[in-house]
């Protein structure tokens, strides 16, 4: 007896039928297999849940927190003058070095040490070579400088000193 045309689409048909039965075997075989795991009297690390937490939630706190920061990193607290005499000046830092110095603000009497670093990003287009030159020279001759700079609410470690957070931007001699 042979096969018709006839006959061999409808076991074409069974076999589609038979292959998509068992996609739909594997799905709930694997679903059965998820619910059993997370139920109780299971170790921690054995349920699935557990991981898909592990893996999906410390990562987008770091990455908010990470955001955040850069965000806090932009916002200026202060921008403003001051005038004094540079009473120190030097590039310091054990893992990044930053230019830092302090300034003597006020009268011959009455004196205030503020203290400064210049950014290292360059973030107004200054050039930190020439700023620290201008610096230094006044800090060898004893002048007074008019210093103008910006404070940020936090300042991530490579661009300045998070002890003084007073990025100078330019920088006047005075006399």
């Amino acid at each position: 007896m042979e096969k018709t045309d006839v006959q061999d689409i409808k076991e074409a048909e069974f076999k589609d039928v038979k292959q998509k039965k068992s996609f739909k075997d594997l799905f709930n075989t694997s679903k059965n297999w998820y619910n059993q795991k997370n139920r109780y009297g299971w170790s921690w690390y054995e349920k699935p849940k557990n991981w898909i937490r592990l893996l999906t939630i410390p990562p987008l706190l770091i990455y908010g927190s990470y955001k955040g920061i850069d965000k806090l990193n932009d916002h200026v607290i202060e921008d403003s003058y001051y005038t004094g005499n540079v009473v120190s000046f030097g590039k310091e830092g054990i893992i990044w070095q930053n230019y830092q110095g302090s300034l003597a603000i006020g009268g011959e009497l009455r004196s205030v040490t503020g203290s400064f670093n210049l950014d290292n990003e360059a973030r107004n287009g200054e050039n930190i070579e020439e700023l620290a030159s201008k610096l230094y020279e006044a800090l060898k001759t004893n002048k007074k400088v008019r210093v103008h700079g910006k404070q940020y609410l936090i300042n991530w470690p490579w661009r300045s000193s998070t002890s003084s957070p007073y990025n100078v931007d330019t920088v006047e001699p005075l006399d």
